[in-house]
């Protein structure tokens, strides 16, 4: 109901000033509209959340050169395209009979349900752990939980991963794998 209200008095107000200083839009209004578009139109699943990636204004239209590439929106370049990654190996976190596939990068580990990754240990902080992926490798990051993290059984702040590592979160072994 507070977003409905919201909206409609953003758009009276829009209106009337847009009525009363006839003006050129600004790429930062553009920004601002598509990332209240996203922010609104966004549906969560289990592990991420999709916003929409395609838009379209009464006028103007993207060059076909452009469409169905994914852009990067840059306040001091031009816009660029993504270059796939070459490793297309998926990361793993494999323990207590699942294998946890790591999507995006970065997956928070713990105890909450609004966790990526649900560890049902009470040794385990609500967030105790995140993995973060940067420049294509892993490396786990401790949250600041109260029990700490072990990365081949030596107690770590954060630590680059390798295929095999054994990561301990509370009371529970988890072996970094890519498939």
């Amino acid at each position: 109901m507070l977003r409905n209200l919201e909206a409609k008095l953003g758009g009276l107000v829009e209106g009337a000033f847009g009525r009363a200083f006839r003006t050129s839009v600004q790429p930062v209004e553009l920004a601002h509209k598509l990332a209240k578009e996203m922010e609104d139109n966004q549906m969560a699943s289990v592990s991420r959340v999709y916003v929409p990636n395609h838009y379209r204004e009464a006028g103007p239209s993207p060059s076909s050169g452009d469409f169905g590439h994914t852009m990067v929106y840059s306040p001091s370049r031009d816009a660029r395209k993504v270059e796939p990654v070459d490793d297309r190996r998926q990361a793993l976190l494999v323990g207590g009979g699942r294998r946890n596939v790591l999507s995006g990068n970065r997956v928070v580990i713990g105890r909450s349900r609004e966790a990526d990754i649900v560890l049902q240990d009470p040794n385990v902080s609500r967030r105790h752990a995140e993995l973060r992926r940067e420049d294509g490798a892993w490396q786990v990051v401790d949250l600041g939980s109260t029990n700490g993290i072990k990365v081949n059984g030596r107690r770590v702040d954060h630590q680059p991963l390798r295929p095999g590592d054994q990561v301990t979160i509370g009371v529970t072994d988890l072996t970094f794998e890519l498939d």
